[in-house]
Protein backbone atom coordinates (compact mmCIF):
# COMPACT_ATOMS: atom_id res chain seq x y z
CA UNK A 1 0.00 0.00 0.00
CA UNK A 2 1.19 3.51 -0.86
CA UNK A 3 0.78 5.99 2.00
CA UNK A 4 1.40 9.71 1.57
CA UNK A 5 0.05 13.16 2.46
CA UNK A 6 -1.91 15.47 0.18
CA UNK A 7 0.44 18.35 -0.77
CA UNK A 8 -2.46 20.81 -0.58
CA UNK A 9 -4.22 20.02 2.73
CA UNK A 10 -1.91 17.43 4.41
CA UNK A 11 -4.70 14.81 4.41
CA UNK A 12 -3.47 11.22 5.02
CA UNK A 13 -4.11 8.98 2.00
CA UNK A 14 -3.49 5.27 1.51
CA UNK A 15 -3.81 3.59 -1.92
CA UNK A 16 -3.03 0.21 -3.43
CA UNK A 17 0.28 -0.17 -5.27
CA UNK A 18 -1.47 -0.36 -8.66
CA UNK A 19 -2.29 3.38 -8.39
CA UNK A 20 1.42 4.32 -8.31
CA UNK A 21 2.13 7.20 -10.69
CA UNK A 22 -1.56 7.87 -11.43
CA UNK A 23 -3.56 11.00 -10.65
CA UNK A 24 -6.41 11.11 -8.13
CA UNK A 25 -8.38 13.75 -6.31
CA UNK A 26 -7.96 14.28 -2.57
CA UNK A 27 -10.99 13.15 -0.56
CA UNK A 28 -10.76 16.22 1.67
CA UNK A 29 -9.83 19.22 -0.50
CA UNK A 30 -10.87 17.70 -3.89
CA UNK A 31 -7.62 18.90 -5.48
CA UNK A 32 -5.93 16.71 -8.11
CA UNK A 33 -2.63 15.17 -7.06
CA UNK A 34 -0.03 12.69 -8.30
CA UNK A 35 0.28 9.37 -6.48
CA UNK A 36 3.94 8.64 -5.70
CA UNK A 37 5.28 5.57 -7.40
CA UNK A 38 7.85 6.31 -10.14
CA UNK A 39 11.42 6.23 -9.01
CA UNK A 40 12.76 9.75 -8.95
CA UNK A 41 15.84 10.36 -11.11
CA UNK A 42 18.82 11.61 -9.13
CA UNK A 43 20.35 14.95 -9.97
CA UNK A 44 23.54 15.22 -11.97
CA UNK A 45 26.58 14.31 -9.99
CA UNK A 46 24.58 12.35 -7.36
CA UNK A 47 25.78 8.80 -6.70
CA UNK A 48 23.43 6.04 -7.82
CA UNK A 49 23.14 2.65 -6.14
CA UNK A 50 23.21 -0.65 -7.97
CA UNK A 51 19.43 -0.71 -8.01
CA UNK A 52 19.25 2.66 -9.76
CA UNK A 53 17.90 4.44 -6.69
CA UNK A 54 18.97 7.91 -5.43
CA UNK A 55 21.30 8.15 -2.50
CA UNK A 56 18.54 9.66 -0.28
CA UNK A 57 14.75 9.50 -0.12
CA UNK A 58 12.66 12.31 1.35
CA UNK A 59 9.05 11.80 2.43
CA UNK A 60 6.46 12.85 4.99
CA UNK A 61 5.72 10.87 8.18
CA UNK A 62 2.41 9.06 7.78
CA UNK A 63 1.40 9.86 11.39
CA UNK A 64 2.50 13.44 12.09
CA UNK A 65 3.55 14.86 8.67
CA UNK A 66 7.19 15.38 9.72
CA UNK A 67 9.56 15.76 6.73
CA UNK A 68 12.10 12.89 6.80
CA UNK A 69 15.23 12.18 4.72
CA UNK A 70 16.95 8.79 4.91
CA UNK A 71 19.48 6.89 2.83
CA UNK A 72 18.28 4.84 -0.12
CA UNK A 73 19.39 1.67 1.63
CA UNK A 74 16.37 2.02 3.92
CA UNK A 75 13.80 1.88 1.06
CA UNK A 76 11.08 -0.60 1.97
CA UNK A 77 12.22 -0.87 5.59
CA UNK A 78 10.58 0.48 8.76
CA UNK A 79 12.13 3.43 10.57
CA UNK A 80 11.04 5.55 13.52
CA UNK A 81 9.89 9.12 12.98
CA UNK A 82 12.20 11.55 14.85
CA UNK A 83 9.14 13.59 15.91
CA UNK A 84 6.41 11.14 16.93
CA UNK A 85 8.69 8.06 17.33
CA UNK A 86 6.17 5.86 15.51
CA UNK A 87 7.31 3.23 12.96
CA UNK A 88 6.81 4.09 9.28
CA UNK A 89 7.80 2.32 6.08
CA UNK A 90 10.22 4.18 3.82
CA UNK A 91 8.65 4.64 0.34
CA UNK A 92 10.51 3.85 -2.85
CA UNK A 93 10.06 7.35 -4.32
CA UNK A 94 10.56 10.92 -3.37
CA UNK A 95 7.44 12.68 -2.00
CA UNK A 96 6.81 16.40 -2.55
CA UNK A 97 6.91 18.61 0.48
CA UNK A 98 3.59 19.68 1.97
CA UNK A 99 2.48 23.04 0.65
CA UNK A 100 0.82 24.72 3.61
CA UNK A 101 0.25 28.17 2.09
CA UNK A 102 1.40 28.32 -1.53
CA UNK A 103 2.23 31.69 -2.94
CA UNK A 104 -0.34 33.18 -5.31
CA UNK A 105 1.27 33.79 -8.74
CA UNK A 106 -0.12 36.26 -11.22
CA UNK A 107 -3.09 35.02 -13.25
CA UNK A 108 -3.28 35.81 -16.96
CA UNK A 109 -6.41 36.20 -19.05
CA UNK A 110 -5.83 32.77 -20.59
CA UNK A 111 -5.93 31.22 -17.11
CA UNK A 112 -9.16 32.93 -16.01
CA UNK A 113 -11.28 29.78 -16.21
CA UNK A 114 -8.69 27.70 -14.36
CA UNK A 115 -8.27 30.37 -11.70
CA UNK A 116 -12.03 30.47 -11.14
CA UNK A 117 -12.08 26.73 -10.55
CA UNK A 118 -8.90 26.26 -8.50
CA UNK A 119 -7.96 29.69 -7.20
CA UNK A 120 -4.47 31.03 -7.75
CA UNK A 121 -2.57 27.79 -7.15
CA UNK A 122 -0.46 27.55 -10.29
CA UNK A 123 0.57 23.97 -9.53
CA UNK A 124 -3.07 22.92 -9.58
CA UNK A 125 -3.64 24.60 -12.95
CA UNK A 126 -0.65 22.90 -14.47
CA UNK A 127 -1.77 19.52 -13.14
CA UNK A 128 -5.28 20.09 -14.49
CA UNK A 129 -3.89 20.94 -17.94
CA UNK A 130 -1.74 17.79 -17.90
CA UNK A 131 -4.72 15.77 -16.74
CA UNK A 132 -6.88 17.01 -19.62
CA UNK A 133 -4.34 15.72 -22.16
CA UNK A 134 -3.76 12.37 -20.43
CA UNK A 135 -4.96 9.14 -22.11
CA UNK A 136 -8.29 7.65 -21.04
CA UNK A 137 -6.63 4.97 -18.91
CA UNK A 138 -5.06 7.71 -16.83
CA UNK A 139 -8.32 9.48 -16.00
CA UNK A 140 -8.21 10.77 -12.37
CA UNK A 141 -10.21 9.10 -9.66
CA UNK A 142 -12.99 11.28 -8.34
CA UNK A 143 -13.58 9.74 -4.95
CA UNK A 144 -16.62 10.35 -2.73
CA UNK A 145 -15.32 9.88 0.83
CA UNK A 146 -18.64 9.01 2.50
CA UNK A 147 -20.43 7.09 -0.23
CA UNK A 148 -19.97 3.46 -1.14
CA UNK A 149 -20.41 4.32 -4.84
CA UNK A 150 -19.44 7.25 -7.05
CA UNK A 151 -20.42 8.49 -10.49
CA UNK A 152 -17.47 6.92 -12.28
CA UNK A 153 -17.27 3.74 -10.16
CA UNK A 154 -14.31 4.85 -8.04
CA UNK A 155 -13.43 3.25 -4.75
CA UNK A 156 -13.74 4.83 -1.30
CA UNK A 157 -10.94 6.70 0.45
CA UNK A 158 -11.46 6.61 4.20
CA UNK A 159 -11.74 10.23 5.46
CA UNK A 160 -10.05 9.24 8.73
CA UNK A 161 -6.97 7.28 7.67
CA UNK A 162 -7.03 7.67 3.85
CA UNK A 163 -7.14 3.92 3.11
CA UNK A 164 -8.69 2.95 -0.24
CA UNK A 165 -11.56 0.46 0.19
CA UNK A 166 -13.60 -1.53 -2.38
CA UNK A 167 -17.05 -0.38 -3.44
CA UNK A 168 -19.78 -1.50 -1.03
CA UNK A 169 -17.43 -1.82 1.95
CA UNK A 170 -19.17 -0.88 5.21
CA UNK A 171 -16.05 -0.55 7.39
CA UNK A 172 -12.58 0.74 6.50
CA UNK A 173 -9.91 -1.97 6.42
CA UNK A 174 -7.36 0.39 8.00
CA UNK A 175 -9.27 1.87 10.95
CA UNK A 176 -12.77 0.27 10.90
CA UNK A 177 -14.40 3.59 10.06
CA UNK A 178 -18.11 3.10 9.26
CA UNK A 179 -19.05 4.36 5.79
CA UNK A 180 -22.72 4.07 6.74
CA UNK A 181 -22.35 6.65 9.54
CA UNK A 182 -24.21 9.97 9.09
CA UNK A 183 -22.35 12.30 6.77
CA UNK A 184 -20.49 15.21 8.29
CA UNK A 185 -22.54 17.66 6.29
CA UNK A 186 -25.88 16.23 7.37
CA UNK A 187 -26.33 19.14 9.74
CA UNK A 188 -24.65 20.59 12.84
CA UNK A 189 -24.82 18.22 15.77
CA UNK A 190 -26.77 15.53 13.88
CA UNK A 191 -24.42 12.73 14.93
CA UNK A 192 -24.42 13.92 18.54
CA UNK A 193 -28.23 14.01 18.65
CA UNK A 194 -28.40 10.50 17.23
CA UNK A 195 -25.92 9.30 19.86
CA UNK A 196 -27.82 11.08 22.63
CA UNK A 197 -31.12 9.53 21.52
CA UNK A 198 -29.50 6.08 21.25
CA UNK A 199 -27.96 6.38 24.71
CA UNK A 200 -31.24 7.40 26.34
CA UNK A 201 -33.17 4.73 24.43
CA UNK A 202 -30.75 1.95 25.38
CA UNK A 203 -30.82 3.05 29.05
CA UNK A 204 -34.65 2.97 29.04
CA UNK A 205 -34.61 -0.55 27.62
CA UNK A 206 -32.25 -1.57 30.43
CA UNK A 207 -34.56 0.00 33.03
CA UNK A 208 -37.57 -1.91 31.66
CA UNK A 209 -35.72 -5.24 31.69
CA UNK A 210 -34.38 -4.53 35.19
CA UNK A 211 -37.88 -3.75 36.54
CA UNK A 212 -39.43 -6.87 34.97
CA UNK A 213 -36.74 -9.21 36.31
CA UNK A 214 -36.90 -7.55 39.74
CA UNK A 215 -40.64 -8.26 39.86
CA UNK A 216 -40.22 -11.88 38.76
CA UNK A 217 -37.11 -12.88 40.73
CA UNK A 218 -36.63 -10.21 43.40
CA UNK A 219 -35.27 -6.68 43.44
CA UNK A 220 -32.46 -7.66 45.79
CA UNK A 221 -31.20 -10.44 43.52
CA UNK A 222 -31.41 -8.28 40.39
CA UNK A 223 -29.67 -5.24 41.85
CA UNK A 224 -26.51 -5.90 39.79
CA UNK A 225 -28.47 -4.97 36.63
CA UNK A 226 -27.86 -1.30 37.45
CA UNK A 227 -24.43 -1.86 35.88
CA UNK A 228 -26.12 -3.07 32.70
CA UNK A 229 -28.25 0.09 32.51
CA UNK A 230 -25.13 2.27 32.71
CA UNK A 231 -23.27 0.17 30.12
CA UNK A 232 -26.18 0.47 27.68
CA UNK A 233 -26.11 4.25 28.10
CA UNK A 234 -22.46 4.25 27.02
CA UNK A 235 -22.99 1.83 24.12
CA UNK A 236 -25.61 4.15 22.64
CA UNK A 237 -22.94 6.79 22.04
CA UNK A 238 -20.38 4.27 20.85
CA UNK A 239 -22.66 2.85 18.16
CA UNK A 240 -23.80 6.25 16.85
CA UNK A 241 -20.67 8.42 17.12
CA UNK A 242 -17.34 7.87 15.42
CA UNK A 243 -15.35 10.36 17.51
CA UNK A 244 -15.89 10.17 21.28
CA UNK A 245 -13.91 11.98 23.93
CA UNK A 246 -14.08 12.63 27.69
CA UNK A 247 -17.08 14.92 27.22
CA UNK A 248 -19.13 12.11 25.69
CA UNK A 249 -17.96 9.77 28.46
CA UNK A 250 -19.10 12.25 31.12
CA UNK A 251 -22.48 12.60 29.42
CA UNK A 252 -22.79 8.80 29.37
CA UNK A 253 -22.12 8.79 33.13
CA UNK A 254 -24.93 11.30 33.71
CA UNK A 255 -27.38 9.36 31.54
CA UNK A 256 -26.37 6.10 33.24
CA UNK A 257 -26.87 7.67 36.68
CA UNK A 258 -30.29 8.98 35.64
CA UNK A 259 -31.19 5.53 34.30
CA UNK A 260 -30.21 3.85 37.59
CA UNK A 261 -32.29 6.36 39.57
CA UNK A 262 -35.24 5.81 37.23
CA UNK A 263 -34.83 2.06 37.66
CA UNK A 264 -35.00 2.41 41.46
CA UNK A 265 -38.13 4.56 41.11
CA UNK A 266 -39.82 2.00 38.85
CA UNK A 267 -38.90 -0.87 41.19
CA UNK A 268 -40.20 1.06 44.21
CA UNK A 269 -43.51 1.85 42.48
CA UNK A 270 -44.27 -1.41 40.66
CA UNK A 271 -42.41 -4.00 42.75
CA UNK A 272 -41.86 -2.87 46.34
CA UNK A 273 -45.16 -1.04 46.93
CA UNK A 274 -47.35 -3.99 45.82
CA UNK A 275 -45.30 -6.31 48.03
CA UNK A 276 -45.72 -3.99 51.01
CA UNK A 277 -49.49 -4.00 50.50
CA UNK A 278 -49.46 -7.80 50.30
CA UNK A 279 -47.45 -8.03 53.53
CA UNK A 280 -49.86 -5.70 55.36
CA UNK A 281 -52.88 -7.63 54.10
CA UNK A 282 -51.32 -10.95 55.12
CA UNK A 283 -50.52 -9.60 58.61
CA UNK A 284 -54.09 -8.38 59.00
CA UNK A 285 -55.49 -11.77 58.01
CA UNK A 286 -53.11 -13.49 60.42
CA UNK A 287 -54.21 -11.15 63.21
CA UNK A 288 -57.87 -11.92 62.58
CA UNK A 289 -57.26 -15.68 62.49
CA UNK A 290 -55.00 -15.91 65.53
CA UNK A 291 -54.48 -12.63 67.37
CA UNK A 292 -52.53 -14.39 70.11
CA UNK A 293 -49.92 -15.65 67.64
CA UNK A 294 -49.79 -12.26 65.98
CA UNK A 295 -48.96 -10.64 69.33
CA UNK A 296 -46.62 -13.19 70.90
CA UNK A 297 -44.55 -15.94 69.38
CA UNK A 298 -44.54 -19.39 70.93
CA UNK A 299 -41.02 -18.81 72.23
CA UNK A 300 -42.10 -15.57 73.92
CA UNK A 301 -45.12 -17.26 75.51
CA UNK A 302 -42.91 -19.97 77.02
CA UNK A 303 -40.41 -17.39 78.26
CA UNK A 304 -43.11 -15.41 80.08
CA UNK A 305 -44.63 -18.55 81.56
CA UNK A 306 -41.25 -19.39 83.15
CA UNK A 307 -40.80 -15.80 84.44
CA UNK A 308 -42.47 -15.53 87.93
CA UNK A 309 -43.03 -11.76 87.64
CA UNK A 310 -44.64 -12.02 84.19
CA UNK A 311 -46.81 -14.92 85.30
CA UNK A 312 -47.88 -13.04 88.47
CA UNK A 313 -48.76 -9.91 86.47
CA UNK A 314 -50.86 -11.91 83.99
CA UNK A 315 -52.73 -13.67 86.80
CA UNK A 316 -53.38 -10.42 88.73
CA UNK A 317 -54.88 -8.62 85.75
CA UNK A 318 -56.93 -11.66 84.76
CA UNK A 319 -58.42 -11.73 88.29
CA UNK A 320 -59.24 -8.03 87.85
CA UNK A 321 -61.02 -8.84 84.56
CA UNK A 322 -62.95 -11.59 86.35
CA UNK A 323 -64.06 -9.09 89.04
CA UNK A 324 -62.10 -10.54 91.96
CA UNK A 325 -60.72 -7.04 92.63
CA UNK A 326 -60.40 -3.75 90.76
CA UNK A 327 -57.81 -2.85 88.12
CA UNK A 328 -56.28 -0.21 90.41
CA UNK A 329 -55.89 -2.76 93.22
CA UNK A 330 -54.36 -5.23 90.75
CA UNK A 331 -51.75 -2.61 89.81
CA UNK A 332 -50.87 -2.13 93.52
CA UNK A 333 -50.63 -5.90 94.03
CA UNK A 334 -48.30 -6.26 91.03
CA UNK A 335 -46.15 -3.35 92.25
CA UNK A 336 -45.87 -4.81 95.78
CA UNK A 337 -44.96 -8.25 94.46
CA UNK A 338 -42.31 -6.69 92.22
CA UNK A 339 -40.44 -4.45 94.74
CA UNK A 340 -41.72 -5.81 98.09
CA UNK A 341 -43.17 -2.45 99.23
CA UNK A 342 -46.84 -1.74 99.95
CA UNK A 343 -48.56 1.64 100.44
CA UNK A 344 -49.02 2.73 104.08
CA UNK A 345 -52.46 1.86 105.40
CA UNK A 346 -53.11 -0.77 102.71
CA UNK A 347 -50.25 -3.13 103.37
CA UNK A 348 -52.31 -5.86 104.99
CA UNK A 349 -54.97 -5.81 102.28
CA UNK A 350 -52.42 -5.76 99.45
CA UNK A 351 -50.37 -8.58 100.97
CA UNK A 352 -53.54 -10.61 101.17
CA UNK A 353 -54.10 -9.91 97.50
CA UNK A 354 -50.58 -11.05 96.68
CA UNK A 355 -51.23 -14.30 98.53
CA UNK A 356 -54.52 -14.75 96.72
CA UNK A 357 -52.87 -14.32 93.29
CA UNK A 358 -50.21 -16.86 94.24
CA UNK A 359 -52.82 -19.40 95.20
CA UNK A 360 -54.59 -18.75 91.89
CA UNK A 361 -51.43 -19.51 89.90
CA UNK A 362 -50.68 -22.66 91.88
CA UNK A 363 -54.08 -24.06 90.95
CA UNK A 364 -53.66 -23.44 87.19
CA UNK A 365 -52.65 -26.00 84.60
CA UNK A 366 -50.01 -25.22 81.98
CA UNK A 367 -52.69 -24.45 79.39
CA UNK A 368 -54.42 -22.01 81.77
CA UNK A 369 -51.10 -20.30 82.39
CA UNK A 370 -50.53 -20.12 78.64
CA UNK A 371 -53.92 -18.52 78.00
CA UNK A 372 -53.30 -16.02 80.80
CA UNK A 373 -49.97 -14.97 79.19
CA UNK A 374 -51.66 -14.61 75.77
CA UNK A 375 -54.45 -12.50 77.27
CA UNK A 376 -51.89 -10.28 78.99
CA UNK A 377 -50.11 -9.81 75.65
CA UNK A 378 -53.33 -8.51 74.12
CA UNK A 379 -53.79 -6.15 77.07
CA UNK A 380 -50.27 -4.79 76.52
CA UNK A 381 -51.00 -4.14 72.83
CA UNK A 382 -54.24 -2.37 73.65
CA UNK A 383 -52.52 -0.29 76.30
CA UNK A 384 -49.80 0.68 73.82
CA UNK A 385 -52.40 1.67 71.22
CA UNK A 386 -54.27 3.70 73.78
CA UNK A 387 -51.05 5.45 74.77
CA UNK A 388 -50.37 6.23 71.09
CA UNK A 389 -53.82 7.71 70.61
CA UNK A 390 -53.40 9.83 73.72
CA UNK A 391 -50.05 11.13 72.53
CA UNK A 392 -51.44 11.91 69.06
CA UNK A 393 -54.35 13.83 70.57
CA UNK A 394 -51.93 15.89 72.61
CA UNK A 395 -49.72 16.43 69.56
CA UNK A 396 -52.64 17.51 67.38
CA UNK A 397 -53.72 19.99 70.03
CA UNK A 398 -50.30 21.63 69.78
CA UNK A 399 -50.20 24.22 67.00
CA UNK A 400 -46.42 23.82 66.62
CA UNK A 401 -46.72 20.27 65.25
CA UNK A 402 -46.16 20.33 61.42
CA UNK A 403 -49.18 19.53 59.30
CA UNK A 404 -47.19 16.93 57.33
CA UNK A 405 -46.47 14.98 60.52
CA UNK A 406 -50.13 15.05 61.53
CA UNK A 407 -51.14 13.85 58.08
CA UNK A 408 -48.64 10.99 58.19
CA UNK A 409 -49.96 9.83 61.59
CA UNK A 410 -53.55 9.93 60.38
CA UNK A 411 -52.65 7.98 57.25
CA UNK A 412 -50.78 5.38 59.32
CA UNK A 413 -53.89 4.86 61.44
CA UNK A 414 -56.00 4.53 58.30
CA UNK A 415 -53.61 1.92 56.89
CA UNK A 416 -53.62 -0.09 60.13
CA UNK A 417 -57.42 -0.03 60.23
CA UNK A 418 -57.71 -1.05 56.57
CA UNK A 419 -59.39 2.17 55.40
CA UNK A 420 -56.47 3.15 53.13
CA UNK A 421 -53.80 1.36 51.11
CA UNK A 422 -50.18 2.26 51.75
CA UNK A 423 -49.77 3.21 48.08
CA UNK A 424 -52.39 5.92 48.60
CA UNK A 425 -50.51 7.57 51.45
CA UNK A 426 -48.08 10.45 51.12
CA UNK A 427 -45.22 8.49 52.66
CA UNK A 428 -45.80 5.08 51.04
CA UNK A 429 -43.63 5.68 47.96
CA UNK A 430 -40.82 7.16 50.08
CA UNK A 431 -40.76 4.06 52.28
CA UNK A 432 -40.84 1.82 49.19
CA UNK A 433 -37.95 3.73 47.57
CA UNK A 434 -35.86 3.38 50.74
CA UNK A 435 -36.59 -0.36 50.78
CA UNK A 436 -35.52 -0.59 47.12
CA UNK A 437 -32.03 0.65 48.07
CA UNK A 438 -29.46 -2.01 48.90
CA UNK A 439 -26.12 -1.97 50.70
CA UNK A 440 -24.56 -3.34 47.50
CA UNK A 441 -25.39 -0.03 45.80
CA UNK A 442 -22.35 1.46 47.51
CA UNK A 443 -20.15 -0.88 45.44
CA UNK A 444 -22.23 -1.27 42.28
CA UNK A 445 -22.89 2.43 41.63
CA UNK A 446 -19.21 3.47 41.15
CA UNK A 447 -18.63 0.35 39.06
CA UNK A 448 -21.68 1.17 36.90
CA UNK A 449 -20.55 4.75 36.24
CA UNK A 450 -17.02 3.62 35.37
CA UNK A 451 -18.42 1.06 32.91
CA UNK A 452 -20.64 3.73 31.34
CA UNK A 453 -17.60 5.94 30.70
CA UNK A 454 -15.50 3.11 29.26
CA UNK A 455 -18.36 1.86 27.08
CA UNK A 456 -18.86 5.35 25.62
CA UNK A 457 -15.21 6.22 25.02
CA UNK A 458 -14.13 2.73 23.99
Amino acid sequence: MIKFHCPHCNQKIGLDDNYAGKRVRCAKCKQPLQVPGAVAQPAAGKPITDAGKPDKVTFNCWNCGQRIAVGAIYIGKSVKCPKCAKPIQVPSTQQPAVQKKPAAPAVTDDDAELAAMFGDNLANKEMLAAEANAPSVEEPLRIAPLSSESADGAQNICPRCGTLNPIGTQFCAGCEYSFTAPAAGAGPGTGFLVGLAASIGFALVGVIVWTILAGLIGYGWMNFLCVGVAVLAGLGFKMALDERGPGIGTLAILIGLAGIFLGKVCIAKWVVLPRMESEIAAAKVEWEKAPDKAVLSEEEIMRRMNDPNEMFRAAAYQMADEGTFSKEFAEKVVQTQSDGRAPIGEAEKILAGVKQVGEKISGWTDEQKRQAIIAQGRRDVQAFQELGRTMMEKAFSDSNVPKGFRRAIEEANSVSSGDMKISETSYGFTVAFIRALECSDLLLLPLALFCAYKAATG
